[in-house]
């Protein structure tokens, strides 16, 4: 009886971690989709003025012992009818990019956002200190924010949190940048 009830849970826990493994990998495919929807905006940006959704900045500024870093974000968004605000549109980043450096070794990050601009999808690469490959992160969050995957080579930049605070970060940035 004891061995009939053991086996029992163990396949029911088998199969509820697959039932959990395929929902991640959908939604893991969903945010892939995204992505290749938020390049091919990127790509049919500035067509005509009506679709120049972009903000560049540029910062270049000393870090003691470091010396000189090169920094640029861009912020890509949509710019959509609102009937609730006084501006009449909102504007809403489906990607940010971030490059930057540290001394000789090169930083890149992307921020990827649904279309109601909430993380899903973190991705970080950097020069590596103890080879030639990129040290690079990936993390990928469902609609209530939960993380249903990530992938990690070499050293990890970011951890989960700090990944969603520099993305709360940015999002400050854009809004400041952005006057309705």
């Amino acid at each position: 009886m004891k061995k009939l009830l053991t086996l029992l849970l163990l396949l029911s826990t088998m199969a509820a971690q697959a039932q959990t493994g395929k929902a991640a990998s959908d939604q893991v495919a969903k945010i892939r989709a995204r992505y290749a929807e938020a390049k091919q905006m990127m790509a049919n940006e500035g067509e005509d003025w009506m679709t120049q959704n972009h903000i560049v900045v540029n910062a270049t500024y000393m870090c003691p012992g470091a010396g000189p870093r090169n920094e640029n974000i861009q912020f890509y968004f949509t710019l959509d009818e609102d009937e609730t605000s006084d501006s009449f549109y909102s504007r809403t980043p489906y990607l940010i990019t971030r490059s930057y450096n540290v001394a000789p070794r090169k930083f890149y990050e992307e921020y990827l956002y649904d279309a109601k601009g909430r993380l899903i999808f973190f991705y970080s690469s950097n020069d590596s200190y103890e080879s030639e490959a990129k040290d690079e992160s990936r993390y990928y969050w469902n609609a209530s924010a939960k993380l249903v995957h990530q992938q990690k080579q070499g050293e990890t930049l970011y951890s989960e949190a700090q990944a969603r605070g520099m993305s709360d970060h940015l999002l400050q940035t854009f809004r400041m940048l952005v006057i309705p």
